[in-house]
């Protein structure tokens, strides 16, 4: 097959190879390529040492020469290597570099990984059947998976990614291997980046809720997410539910958009309920609180993981209020509390979150009758192009001292923020006549 290559990869392999040197595509662009799917990024591998890369493209960065990765150009470009034993369970002790492609494909994961292409001649280089496996959609090790998965930890969690992405079925031995892995904790010395990447990827992807469903079936869940474990097996005996806290939390990841706030938000905005659970005479299950509580533990398991804390605030966030109530005697006030507290995208957020949290229920499809009046209040504002901030007021701090003749404190912060509040709730027009009105006659003889 015709390898169809970016300008910017075909220009560093053509240099490459007119120097002498040999070049392969490899990785995961091959995977790809095969599959008929776009490649996110693209690898090359040469016989030339990381010094010769460097000075033949000018502006080079050998980022991590040691191991024979060369940024050329904006291409990876590595040089073909052997490995010794890995110790941390994350890079190998020492390489040696070699002229063999396949000595180079020996050493990577699995095998639909493990395949390369010749760029002078577009042979596929396959010694290990990867084309194959992947013709058969089975994600196999290359060499025995348990030995992989010592080698690089983060390999246990790149299969259940890769069975997720590509919709594929694990090898037997490799199954085993996981079950394994969870079993001996080997995802212990992992980084929290590492391990946040590679769920939220997880999450991210088609078969998202086979890879959650995979983490807990091969022991793997309490390694990276040990909090939601107190979820698997939680009933909810009410009329509203049909699985337990956990088989309903991953049907609301794959319900949800894919967006990685909204699913992390899916994944964990019921984490808190096993701990707020109780049973009435009636043998009836409830959760009170679990959003508030809820919200708390989401962060501090986002914070555990590294996530932005922007990003953190956002998800706990969409937890805390994903309960909202909005009954039909709302006014739009609360539609604009909402967007105070979350923002626009925020509050769409909440909506997206609300559809996912009840197709993975009994409520069905849609926003449901609270979330569509919540929908139309916000498009309401949306049209009116309305800013509920603080400083949006018609009058300010000068104001409120003038009329009620105060000096500079935190009391007029207070008053600012009560009529604040009062135009949200529609209770005043924002008007300075109408605010001045209400200074008066509300605080005047306070």
């Amino acid at each position: 097959m015709q390898w169809e290559l970016p300008e910017f990869v075909r220009a560093v392999a053509r240099d490459l190879l007119v120097a002498g040197h040999s070049c392969y595509l490899v990785g995961g662009a091959v995977r790809d390529g095969l599959l008929g799917r776009t490649p996110h990024d693209y690898d090359l591998a040469t016989d030339a040492a990381p010094g010769v890369v460097a000075a033949l493209f000018p502006g080079a960065v050998a980022d991590d020469a040691a191991f024979g990765r060369v940024l050329a150009s904006g291409v990876d470009v590595l040089t073909l290597r052997r490995e010794s034993e890995y110790k941390d369970r994350r890079r190998p002790s020492r390489v040696t570099f070699s002229r063999s492609i396949r000595a180079d494909l020996a050493r990577r994961d699995f095998t639909m990984n493990a395949m390369a292409v010749d760029l002078r001649t577009s042979e596929v280089v396959d010694p290990f059947a990867g084309r194959r496996d992947l013709a058969l959609g089975v994600l196999r090790a290359v060499g025995p998976p348990e030995r992989r998965f010592r080698e690089d930890a983060l390999r246990v969690l790149r299969a259940v990614r890769l069975r997720a992405q590509l919709g594929l079925s694990y090898h037997p031995v490799l199954a085993a291997a996981l079950t394994a892995a969870g079993e001996a904790d080997l995802l212990r010395d992992l980084s929290a980046e590492r391990v946040r990447d590679e769920l939220t990827a997880c999450l991210m992807a088609p078969g998202c809720g086979v890879a959650l469903r995979d983490l807990q079936r091969h022991g793997l869940l309490r390694r990276v997410l040990p909090e939601c474990l107190p979820t698997v097996g939680c009933s909810q005996t009410n009329p509203m539910h049909l699985y337990d806290v956990w088989e309903h939390s991953v049907r609301a990841v794959e319900a949800a958009t894919p967006q990685a706030e909204l699913r992390w938000a899916a994944l964990l905005h019921d984490v808190a309920k096993p701990a707020c659970r109780t049973v009435d005479v009636q043998g009836m299950t409830h959760f009170y609180g679990h959003e508030t509580a809820g919200a708390g533990a989401a962060a501090a398991i986002l914070r555990r993981l590294r996530f932005p804390e922007a990003f953190t605030r956002r998800v706990a966030a969409l937890v805390r209020y994903h309960m909202f109530s909005y009954a039909a005697e709302t006014k739009p006030g609360a539609a604009r509390r909402l967007v105070l507290a979350l923002g626009r995208d925020g509050v769409r957020g909440l909506l997206e979150l609300r559809r996912a949290d009840r197709a993975a229920s009994r409520w069905g499809q849609g926003y449901g009758p609270e979330g569509e009046r919540l929908l139309l209040h916000l498009c309401a504002l949306d049209e009116a192009g309305e800013r509920f901030e603080l400083r949006d007021l018609a009058v300010d701090g000068r104001d409120v001292m003038e009329a009620l003749a105060l000096t500079p404190g935190p009391r007029v912060g207070e008053v600012l923020r009560t009529l604040h509040q009062m135009v949200l709730d529609e209770r005043v027009e924002n008007s300075r006549e109408e605010l001045l009105g209400a200074i008066r006659e509300g605080f005047g003889a306070s």
